[in-house]
C-alpha cells in the first residue's frame, strides 16, 4: 500500500476532501540550480491540489491523516489514464485514414483529425470509467497521523 499524509479540508459523509502535504526533492538535491524541474516549479508556482478520499474513520476538517492507495489501483489508474487515450488515438487515426482512402479524400488530414478525436474520446472514456468505479481508484484515509 502506498501511503501519503495530508490535511482534511472538508468532510461529506463517507468522503473527505484532502490536501496532501507538499513534498519535493528539489530542496535537497545538489543540482537544483541547474535543474529544469526546479526551474519549472518556480515558474509555475506552488499550487496546492485537493482530492476526494474515502473516509471510513470519519476524519474531520483540520485533522492530519494518513491516506493509502493499493498498488493494484495505481496500476489500473495508470492504464486507464495513459493507455486508453493513446489506444483511442491510434484506432481512430487508422479508421479515419482508411475511410478517407476509400472515399478519395486526403488521408493525412483525416488521420490527424482521427488522432485528436480519438484522444478526446479516450480521455472522456477514462474519466467516465474512473468516476463510475465507485471509488476503487480513490485513496482511502487509513488513520490519523498521530495514531502511529
Amino acid at each position: 500500500m502506498i501511503e501519503e499524509t495530508g490535511t482534511v479540508v472538508s468532510q461529506d459523509g463517507d468522503w473527505a476532501i484532502v490536501e496532501p502535504d507538499k513534498t519535493s526533492a528539489c530542496g535537497s538535491c545538489s543540482v537544483r540550480n541547474g535543474c529544469g524541474t526546479a526551474s519549472l516549479s518556480r515558474f509555475f508556482g506552488q499550487r496546492r491540489h485537493a482530492f476526494h478520499a474515502q473516509n471510513p474513520i470519519n476524519a474531520q476538517p483540520g485533522d492530519r491523516v494518513v491516506m493509502g492507495l493499493d498498488e493494484s489501483s495505481l496500476i489500473k489508474g495508470s492504464v486507464l489514464v495513459y493507455l486508453l487515450p493513446i489506444a483511442g488515438m491510434i484506432v481512430a487515426a487508422m479508421l479515419m485514414s482508411a475511410w478517407a482512402g476509400m472515399n478519395g479524400l486526403n488521408q493525412e488530414l483525416w488521420s490527424l483529425l482521427g488522432l485528436v478525436l480519438g484522444l478526446l474520446f479516450g480521455g472522456f472514456l477514462a474519466r467516465y470509467w474512473s468516476r463510475r468505479g465507485g471509488g476503487q481508484l480513490n485513496p482511502k484515509i487509513i488513520r490519523l497521523e498521530s495514531a502511529r
